[in-house]
This record gives structure tokens, C-alpha cells and sequence, in this order.
């Protein structure tokens, strides 16, 4: 069986909608989610760790050393979404556990205040 591409356009919200079909399986595709969608993505998540380590208490080379780190780039970096420096998921379980939050807090719109 063989890919076939189709795409639709929402002219009313400017959204392009990508989809392969194979066969009579149709597959949504990752063309539509752009550089903009992603980088607010990694923004969120790194706001995120930010509120909850200043909740607990911990300043970001406390954070880093629990993690193992000598120095704090990687979390200062990514908290800020710096040079597109961002956490990955085993960073993302770890913090959690030393935060004692749950993984799915990073990803909230809005964690509360």
C-alpha cells in the first residue's frame, strides 16, 4: 500500500490541516504544528519547572545538583527556553520526583500561583 498526501485549509482560522491516508486508514501528520507552536511548548514547560522550584524553595543550582549537575546551565537554560535549550522527558520525570509534583504539572497552560 502506498501514501497519499491530502490537505485542507480552514480559511476561516488560516490553519492547514495535513493528512497521508493509507489505504482506507487516514493519518494526521505533524506539518501543521509550526516552529512558533513548539517553542511555546518547550516555553511553558520551562515556566513551569521555574514556579514550582521557587514554590519548594530550591534555587536552580540546588535543583541542578539534586539532578547531578555541577552548574546550573541546563536549568537556567531551559527554564528560558535559551538557545532552544529545553528539558527532555527524563529531566522532566526527575524534576518532578525531586519537586514532588507530578510529571503533567509542566505541561499546564497555567500552573496555579
Amino acid at each position: 500500500m502506498k501514501f497519499k498526501q491530502l490537505a485542507r485549509i480552514d480559511q476561516s482560522a488560516g490553519l492547514a490541516e495535513h493528512k497521508l491516508t493509507l489505504g482506507n486508514i487516514i493519518l494526521k501528520t505533524v506539518e501543521s504544528l509550526d516552529d512558533d507552536f513548539i517553542e511555546k511548548f518547550h516555553q511553558t514547560i520551562g515556566k513551569n519547572v521555574k514556579k514550582l522550584r521557587e514554590r519548594k524553595g530550591y534555587s536552580q543550582l540546588v535543583l541542578s545538583q539534586t539532578l547531578g549537575y555541577k552548574s546550573v546551565g541546563l536549568i537556567s537554560q531551559a527554564e528560558i527556553y535559551h538557545k532552544g535549550q529545553h528539558f527532555n522527558l527524563e529531566h522532566l520525570l526527575k524534576i518532578a520526583h525531586v519537586l514532588e509534583c507530578h510529571i503533567e504539572d509542566f505541561f499546564q497552560e497555567s500552573v496555579g500561583e
